[in-house]
């Protein structure tokens, strides 16, 4: 059950971002320890999980998938422009999620129904990334205390093994430890990459010491709804990154049968195929 007894902790101190701490973040954990601490436990679980082979999946939470879960909330930044931008998206509402991931109105009604299940097994088996951080810009600030209600509600029973914050992902994934993680790694990549992005991907992997790489395609727009066979990577890949957008949930799921980790990458392999994309978000370049 999700509940008060959270901890405020400073968001300080991580691998590759010192540049961060001079900004106000604060991120809530079940444990009142240091970030550095928490990380270092985050990193350590996955390490662990690939050297014993086990399936070990972690999920991203953050606006797109609470808008998905809670519907559109106004921040406390929503003012003249914005805040006309806000009811008009509401009024103008379609079948589409943030992402890009477009539906049938019978589709989303039923897909809504099952992601909670969805999330209630990734939280059984590994780790969702939440975040629940405050902050001097108040980004997703306003999906905080509508997100723990709609946890309850679903029965997702979170706890400091298996919540975790949105932003350690991004510092693995793009930070120095990167190269500890992908060294003699054999990874699959399951996204809507073009062959372009692939080969930019496979490039920047191997350059960080990644053994094989695999591609195997999801839908652009309706991962949810994906089938995949991934019997031919069964203890064949150590690593498995994804780009599914909400639909990761569905895809991380189908990968138990592989013993690996799984994590829902998501803007991070962007990082990894375009270097550009770094400027993009906090979290992505390194100092």
């Amino acid at each position: 059950m999700v509940n008060d007894h959270f901890f405020k902790v400073r968001f300080i101190g991580l691998p590759g971002f010192k540049s961060m701490d001079v900004y106000p973040l604060e991120q809530l954990f079940f444990e009142d320890k240091t970030a550095i601490e928490l990380y270092n436990s985050f990193k350590s679980r996955l390490f662990k999980a690939i050297e014993d082979g086990v399936f070990l999946p972690v999920m991203r939470m953050c606006d797109g998938e609470y808008i998905y879960c809670v519907g559109k909330k106004k921040n406390v930044d929503h003012t003249g422009y914005k805040l006309l931008k806000f009811y008009l998206g509401r009024l103008l509402k379609r079948e589409k999620t943030s992402w890009g991931e477009s539906y049938t109105k019978k589709q989303n009604k039923q897909l809504k129904k099952e992601f909670p299940f969805l999330l209630k097994r990734i939280a059984g088996q590994g780790m969702i990334a939440n975040h629940f951080m405050y902050s001097h810009t108040h980004f997703c600030e306003e999906y905080i205390e509508p997100m723990k209600v709609w946890y309850n509600q679903h029965d997702i029973r979170l706890n400091s093994k298996n919540f975790t914050a949105f932003y350690f992902v991004y510092v693995l994934l793009n930070g120095p430890d990167s190269f500890e993680l992908f060294n003699q790694k054999n990874i699959l990549i399951l996204s809507s990459f073009d062959q372009d992005k692939r080969t930019s991907v496979e490039k920047e992997l191997k350059a960080r010491g990644a053994g094989n790489v695999y591609f195997e395609a999801i839908s652009k727009n309706r991962s949810m709804l994906d089938k995949l066979n991934l019997d031919k990577y069964k203890d064949a890949v150590n690593l498995v990154l994804i780009a599914g957008g909400i639909g990761s949930a569905n895809i991380l799921l189908q990968c138990e049968n592989l013993n690996a980790v799984c994590i829902d990458a998501g803007f991070c392999l962007d990082c990894i195929a375009d270097p550009a994309k770094r400027n993009e978000r906090v979290y992505c370049l390194p100092d």
